[in-house]
């Protein structure tokens, strides 16, 4: 996520075009879930290079097409229900479902993907641990959770052996089940969950905590109180800086969960007022030398001569 000092714009990623097989039902444009996850239902995404944390989807969005796997800016919900891969497409829409190519030859390595309205009758989708699997009893798979993603991010079965004889021009990949950006024990959300942001400050040096809070508390609609910004590392020469950020539910829940050292950095906790670490050891050293009682009472001045 790109946040411009100026603007605190959102820079959407670009998306490929959906292919529809010729002759299969679809229906118009679907209105989606949006952006909150619904219970009952999964983001399924990439967690190996080059499509680290891309996430199963259609282009555009929610619409019969070719299963892609892309930013997840547009990532759609999905669950697996009776051995059928299942797109969320909101309240009141009829959802869809991810269908497979059904070869002449069967010792063939890739099989086309797809998301469309009918169901799917060629094979059954089931979640092992948390990868999405895909199977039939007429094509023996090593690994049933292997995936390939080749040209325009187009999702296909992997019928061989994973990350070997990859096909030209694509990625081996599993695709295993991500449950919430919102964690329910932590109460928090992770900005961006794929890592570190990306802060554009041009023409100036730097960018303050304080200043990233308020308007990230604007953008989500928090309050400061629940908006935690740390590890801020800006580049060589300014104008770009990465970092962190958190946003809890609500104020309370950040003074419970966050460290407390975090919480002092913002002024929501007291710093413990103690000695120094070299006094502390001081003191213990100079009790060393005292027994029973005395050591209660202290190390005493040293008389005058």
């Amino acid at each position: 996520m790109l946040f411009s000092i100026a603007t605190l714009a959102t820079v959407l990623a670009g998306t490929t075009a959906a292919v529809v097989p010729r002759g299969e039902p679809h229906a118009a444009r679907q209105s989606g879930p949006g952006e909150t996850l619904q219970p009952g239902w999964y983001w399924v995404r990439a967690v190996a290079a080059p499509n680290f944390h891309k996430y199963v989807q259609t282009s555009p969005a929610i619409t019969p097409g070719t299963a892609i796997l892309e930013s997840h800016r547009t990532a759609s919900q999905c669950n697996v229900v009776d051995g059928q891969f299942v797109m969320n497409t909101g309240a009141g829409s009829d959802p869809l479902y991810m269908h497979v190519e059904r070869p002449v030859d069967l010792t063939q390595r890739k099989l086309a993907t797809w998301f469309n309205t009918t169901k799917n009758d060629f094979g059954t989708f089931a979640f092992q641990g948390d990868a999405l699997t895909w199977s039939t009893p007429e094509i023996k798979r090593q690994n049933l959770a292997a995936w390939l993603v080749c040209e325009k991010q187009a999702m296909f079965i992997n019928t061989g052996a994973y990350a070997y004889q990859t096909p030209p021009g694509c990625a081996d990949q599993t695709i295993p089940d991500f449950h919430n950006i919102a964690n329910a024990v932590t109460i928090r959300h992770n900005i961006c969950e794929d890592g570190e942001h990306d802060i554009l400050h041009p023409g100036q040096a730097g960018i303050s905590k304080e200043d990233l809070r308020e308007r990230l508390s604007s953008l989500y609609k928090a309050t400061a109180e629940q908006v935690n910004v740390f590890g801020l590392r800006t580049q060589f020469g300014g104008g770009k800086t990465t970092g962190f950020a958190l946003v809890y539910d609500s104020p309370e829940a950040m003074k419970k969960f966050e460290p407390k050292y975090r919480l002092v950095r913002v002024g929501l906790a007291a710093k413990d007022e103690r000695a120094s670490r070299q006094q502390r050891k001081q003191r213990k050293n100079r009790q060393k030398t005292l027994r029973g009682t005395a050591k209660v009472k202290g190390a005493k001045a040293k008389k005058e001569k």
